[in-house]
């Protein structure tokens, strides 16, 4: 007796810890990135999904079990809409648009079509539908949804910054519905069905529910509500899982005992023969086979129908064993002249109806045999391809080594590509090109079978990479295969790709080197005070900074040719002369860049890897040093020719434009360098003559015997007073520090004070700078508090009035006396008459 079936509820609990497992890791997931912990969630339906799809579909050819396949159909094309789902969900970035609506929207199609492959899932119990049409119809349902999407005519779902729209949340409650239809459904039909695929079935159905409920709950796509749908979805799925893959694997015959006879749920032919072939019984896979119902099958010869009919059954190795084998027996026997093949596997069987009875099981093992052949061909074919990745395994080794030169990439390749080919020993390849002659020696004429590529780097062809065998090989039969041409399809793809990640890192940091000189120019020049010193940081800067394996600094006396050479790096002494002859030389091609360099031009001049001119020793030696690269930039003051510096650079890259902008920049900032040290030379100079001048002015200030004083006119305080005044007047210049106090306290006459303010303050903006003006005579009130008759004379400089005083008090007291005398003479002359006229009198 069997033992009974556990409860349902059991059956589920017992299958709960790995959906509770994955939950836990897509929970922790969502800790660390929403969009995670979403990935994590969806990619494991669709995992389940696409599983259930194929095992489903692949194995109904044996289980017949068309329920299965029916749903595990339906649940694959909704993986694939899930797939869409989750490339175009909101923050993924993988497609164009920003918006969470497509998202939802695939979501709501898919669940759609599941909910209604759930309900018409019952009806498959016992009929049957076929595998293309079920593929074509949920196919184009799964198409025609994303088509309607990507076109913008299926029903918005969502609304960014709003939530969902009551499409969507009405068609949640229709799948809702949809899915308890289904509950009601598969329990009514449950008799068809086995405990353990009920059980998984109604548990996958019920957490749909609730993951359907929870997405009518959400405004934002990385919502709580959100989250805990997916959790539900995981474990609906992997009831799914365990429903389909697991009852289709496992227990496909306990379900077709319920829905079928034993005979037709077999899928190959089967046959219930006597000892002399004649057919007793016969299912519903022979009667396919043989073309006729399985009724009329019954009585015929199986050779006729089953065997080889070129063949007499006396013959046949099949009816021949019937004959004689006492046991089971299998033979595998061809057919149609060996356009098929079946396996025949005979057992002695015995009932009631037929003595001495066998049964006999036709398989087509045509496909089979040629698969056979073609993995025996395949495996042939994958011990060279072993070859092939082992070699291309080796190439990928030698990319990823540090420090890696061009010239070692190349020869590594050569010393790794024979072990690719099938006659490693006998196969010859060389690398020729723009960079050199690597491998062997290329014979002429080019012997047959021949391989080239070409090696590219940024689209432009810069080598090539040959293969070929020698005439002694390919008279005994070498050849290549199209495995050989996939190869060196691929190492010169290897070979262009690396050399373009060499030369971004090469310009990366040829890049970075030329910020730091820049950088250190800067600090040069910001620290520099004249020529000499502004060179010597220049030198060094480029020694510490540039990297570059060859530099120099050469100077011009007369702003022109010929240069000679101040400094240099990286340059042999013993082939400095070199450089000072192509310096000076007039037939040098140096002597055809001056004309560019006096204009402030950069030049740039490349020396190929197969430079082959002698004419030039200085380039010679530059090209058998691996140089490919020169800059020369000049060094120029206010329009005029100082000198050059001249770079020199190995390697995989040029002076691109950044690089070019970066020379230029450091080029303008030398000049201007040298021109604000030429400015303040200049300014020097002046400023000393200026102190010589004012020292001169201050000397003949302090010594002239005439009153000066120095006022401000912008603040009209006094700056300066010769000691000549101090002396006249008595006042310090402390005392009279101000032009009011001056003011207040010598002049005697107020109206006249009043006078040479309101003159002062006409005259001060009005009188041009350097010419003098003539103050009105003043009396001027000293310390001692006598008075002086003084004139004085203003002088503008600058934003300074200088006073020069003349003492008038002698001359106006002289002038005064003479007219005094002036007055009194005419009453003494007066006198003097009337006295001679009294003495002629008398």
């Amino acid at each position: 007796m069997h033992a009974p079936a556990p409860p349902l509820w059991r059956l589920v609990l017992k299958s709960l810890p790995p959906p509770v497992l994955v939950s836990v890791i897509c929970w922790v997931g969502a800790g660390v990135n929403y969009l995670l912990f979403h990935t994590l969630a969806e990619l494991f339906s669709i995992v389940i999904a696409m599983v259930a799809l194929v095992v489903a579909t692949t194995s109904q050819r044996f289980t017949r079990n068309h329920f299965v396949v029916y749903i595990a159909v339906a649940i694959g094309w909704c993986g694939a809409l899930d797939l869409l789902h989750l490339v175009v969900f909101d923050g993924m970035q993988l497609l164009p648009g920003n918006s969470a609506d497509p998202a939802i929207q695939l979501w709501v199609a898919a669940r759609f079509i599941q909910a209604v492959a759930l309900v018409s899932a019952p009806l498959l119990l016992y009929r049957r539908v076929r595998p293309l049409q079920m593929q074509a119809g949920f196919g184009m349902a799964a198409v025609l949804s994303a088509a309607l999407i990507a076109n913008d005519f299926f029903p918005s779902a969502y609304v960014d910054g709003q939530g969902l729209t009551p499409f969507k949340i009405y068609a949640e409650y229709v799948i809702i519905g949809l899915l308890t239809g289904a509950l009601a459904l598969l329990w009514r039909q449950r008799a068809l069905m086995s405990t353990r695929l009920l059980a998984n079935l109604l548990a996958a159905v019920v957490f749909m529910i609730l993951s359907e409920l929870a997405f009518t709950r959400y405004v934002s796509v990385y919502a709580t509500a959100n989250l805990v749908g997916h959790l539900l979805k995981i474990f609906a799925y992997w009831y799914v899982y365990l429903a389909l893959v697991h009852s289709t694997l496992r227990e496909p015959f306990s379900m077709l005992a319920r829905a079928a006879s034993t005979y037709d749920a077999v899928p190959d032919p089967t046959l219930i023969v006597t000892a002399d072939g004649k057919i007793h019984q016969a299912n519903a896979a022979a009667a396919l086979f043989a073309g006729q119902a399985a009724a009329q099958l019954v009585g015929q010869s199986s050779h006729a129908l089953f065997h080889d009919a070129e063949v007499s059954a006396a013959a046949c190795p099949v009816c021949q064993g019937m004959q004689t084998a006492k046991a089971a027996f299998q033979v595998e026997i061809e057919r149609n002249h060996g356009r098929n093949a079946i396996e025949c596997s005979v057992a002695p069987f015995h009932d009631h109806h037929a003595q001495n009875a066998y049964v006999q099981v036709v398989r087509d093992i045509t496909d089979r045999r040629r698969l056979a052949a073609e993995r025996e061909a395949l495996v042939l074919a994958l011990g060279e391809r072993i070859k092939e990745l082992r070699c291309m395994h080796a190439i990928a080794q030698l990319v990823e080594t540090p420090g890696l030169t061009l010239a070692q990439l190349l020869q590594g390749v050569i010393d790794r590509l024979n072990a690719g080919f099938v006659l490693p020993d006998q196969v010859q390849v060389a690398i020729t090109g723009d960079w050199g002659h690597f491998g062997d020696q290329i014979p002429s004429p080019r012997p047959t079978p021949w391989l080239e590529r070409a090696i590219s780097v940024h689209h432009t062809p810069r080598a090539q990479l040959h293969a070929w065998y020698p005439p002694e090989a390919s008279a005994a039969g070498a050849s290549f295969l199209p495995e050989d041409e996939a190869l060196l399809d691929n190492v010169v793809q290897q070979i262009g790709s690396t050399i373009e990640h060499l030369q971004a890192a090469e310009k990366v940091q040829r890049l970075s080197n030329l910020y730091e000189m820049l950088s250190a120019t800067n600090h040069a020049v910001a620290h520099s005070n004249n020529q000499d010193t502004l060179l010597a940081n220049l030198y060094e800067a480029l020694l510490t900074h540039g990297k570059f394996p060859m530099m120099f600094i050469a100077l011009t006396e007369t702003g022109g040719f010929p240069l000679h050479l101040h400094r240099s790096h990286g340059i042999p002494a013993e082939n400095l002369l070199l450089l000072t002859q192509a310096l000076q030389s007039p037939q040098s091609p140096w002597y055809q860049l001056m004309g560019g360099l006096a204009k402030g031009e950069i030049h740039l001049h490349s020396i190929p890897a197969t430079y082959a001119d002698d004419t030039d020793p200085w380039l010679t030696f530059l090209h058998a040093q691996g140089i490919q690269e020169r800059a020369v930039m000049p060094l120029a003051c206010e329009g005029r020719l100082l000198g050059v510096f001249g770079l020199y650079a190995r390697g995989l890259t040029v002076f691109d434009a950044d690089e070019i902008r970066l020379l230029t920049e450091m080029a303008a900032e030398l000049s201007f360098a040298f021109g604000r040290l030429a400015s303040e030379n200049r300014l020097q100079q002046a400023e000393q003559k200026a102190q010589l001048s004012e020292y001169r002015f201050s000397e003949v200030f302090d010594a002239s015997p005439l009153p000066m004083q120095i006022f401000s006119l912008g603040t009209r305080r006094l700056l300066a007073c010769n000691p000549a005044l101090q002396q006249w007047l008595g006042y310090t210049s402390q005392e009279i520090s101000t032009l009011s106090i001056w003011a207040e306290r010598v002049c005697a006459d107020h109206a006249q004070c009043r006078q040479v303010l309101e003159l002062w303050q006409h005259a001060s903006p009005q009188n041009p700078k350097g010419e003098s003006l003539l103050l009105p005579e003043m009396h001027l009130r000293c310390k001692d508090g006598s008075e002086r008759m003084a004139r004085g004379t203003m002088t503008m400089v600058g934003d300074e009035a200088i006073i020069v005083w003349t003492d008038l008090t002698e001359i106006r007291q002289s002038e005064q006396v003479l007219q005094e005398s002036e007055q009194r003479f005419p009453a003494k002359a007066n006198r003097c008459c009337r006295r001679a006229s009294n003495a002629f009198a008398t």
